[in-house]
């Protein structure tokens, strides 16, 4: 199949209706609708899964060319033709684009033109995979666009101070008081770039607290460089998340296998050793506190080929100790208390995600709810409450309190609003028990205190 077999899979699924997109999956996971050989895919990979998932489980699943067939089979039993021949169509002329390639004595051009598409197709699957945030509200509205509501986060050079146990409101009250100097701030596009001429930044450390944005401000990385809107001297970025190596503890790859295993549109042909060497790369592990990894740096065994097959760790290990392709930038975020895993020595610069000053705060909130009133009248009630106000240094906390005041402030029959934490996050659990009882199909029970009682396991666990 051709190079791009995963980019036909993106467009076509990708111009399903939600409701063709749910009885797409449904016949994915249905043995009867699939072809003969083909083993369903569970349904809980599968559950709430947008185009982007569902063609790379495809892919993983079936490979690229028993996906487009599945596809094209599937297409048929929902009686969207039109579809099904555009799909076959492109498949078909791909195909003879790529036998091309394969028949003739290839020039550098063609090479390098083979390798651009790999490389465009590469920044169409993050755009598709990072554009959007989840947002963990009712289904068919569940991702918002990053671009709509990210706001820039307050980011500084150094070593974080370690784990702190004091309070999290009296903390960042403490924090607030000092003056932030704006010498030390530092953009998230900006952690590779080197202070002086003659210095090298490889590797970056970012810490910071649950919930202050690290996750997303990786996302918007990605997504600024996929748009062209930065690193445009980045042929590849490759997100693999700490908490996904933890299901792939027994297993063994080499560095050229997990790439493929983790990022699906890549073509094994093109993307090969010598192509990894020479290219400019940024892998991103993202968490390190979630990780399940026996991690140990200066004693896992020394790997310098990408072929060569190990450990998850150990291949993790030879990247950060630069084994395996030491031209390659490593950016790594984690919570304080899981730093001590990677030696310093292996550091070249540490950043923390200090959250949202109070410029940023308002920022957020203006971005979020879109009807300016409303926005307004948030922001007013937060100011209002100082341990409010304080907490929303914290962004995940800015979208628990929009989450709780908007639906608030809509119902005519509200007229107080939570003034403290422990309100706010009364209201919070009511919101998600509402919410539980409508995805699981239980109805939704008007009477709060009903509500509680029929989930009270559930809470108490």
């Amino acid at each position: 199949m051709a190079v791009n077999s995963l980019d036909l899979l993106f467009r076509t699924l990708d111009d399903l209706e939600s409701e063709d997109l749910k009885r797409f999956r449904t016949y994915l996971f249905d043995s009867e609708g699939n072809m003969e050989g083909f083993k369903p895919i569970p349904k809980g990979k599968l559950e709430d899964s947008d185009a982007t998932d569902v063609a790379s489980k495809m892919k993983e699943a079936y490979g690229g060319e028993g996906s487009v067939k599945m596809t094209l089979t599937i297409l048929r039993k929902m009686n969207l033709n039109n579809l099904a021949d555009k799909l076959e169509r492109d498949a078909a002329e791909s195909g003879k684009r790529d036998e091309g390639v394969i028949v003739q004595n290839s020039t550098k051009e063609d090479e390098d033109a083979i390798v651009n598409e790999v490389k465009e197709t590469h920044k169409k699957w993050m755009i598709k995979k990072f554009g959007k945030i989840y947002e963990c509200i009712e289904e068919g509205k569940n991702k918002t666009l990053l671009s709509k509501i990210y706001t820039e986060l307050y980011i500084t050079e150094g070593e974080s101070e370690g784990v702190n146990t004091q309070h999290e409101v009296r903390r960042i009250e403490t924090q607030s008081k000092f003056h932030r100097d704006n010498k030390d701030k530092i953009n998230s596009n900006d952690i590779f770039k080197c202070v002086l001429e003659h210095d090298k930044i490889r590797t970056v450390m970012t810490t910071g607290i649950a919930g202050i944005g690290k996750t997303v401000c990786v996302q918007k990385f990605i997504l600024d460089w996929a748009e062209g809107r930065a690193h445009r001297d980045v042929d590849f970025i490759f997100a693999l998340p700490f908490r996904q190596f933890n299901l792939k503890q027994n297993v063994s790859y080499s560095l050229h296998k997990l790439l493929l295993h983790f990022h699906p549109e890549m073509d094994e042909k093109v993307i090969n050793p010598h192509m990894l060497r020479k290219s400019n790369i940024i892998f991103i592990f993202d968490g390190l506190d979630e990780s399940k990894l026996s991690l140990n740096i200066e004693q896992d065994i020394d790997i310098y080929d990408p072929l060569k097959t190990a450990s998850v760790e150990v291949l993790i290990a030879n990247l950060i100790k630069a084994n395996l392709l030491p031209n390659a930038f490593i950016w790594i975020t984690s919570r304080p208390a899981a730093v001590k895993w990677i030696p310093p020595k292996y550091i070249d610069r540490w950043t923390e995600v200090q959250g949202f000053n109070d410029q940023q705060k308002n920022e957020y909130f203006k971005k979020k709810i879109e009807n300016e009133a409303e926005a307004d009248k948030v922001i007013t009630h937060i100011k209002s409450s100082k341990s409010l106000y304080i907490m929303c240094h914290i962004p995940v906390f800015c979208w628990i309190l929009a989450s709780v005041l908007l639906k608030m402030i809509n119902q005519t029959s509200t007229s107080y609003l939570p003034q403290t934490l422990t309100e706010v996050y009364i209201c919070f659990l009511l919101t998600e028990t509402n919410r539980k009882c409508q995805k699981y199909g239980k109805g939704i029970e008007q009477d709060d205190k009903k509500r509680l009682q029929s989930n009270r396991e559930a809470i108490l666990k």
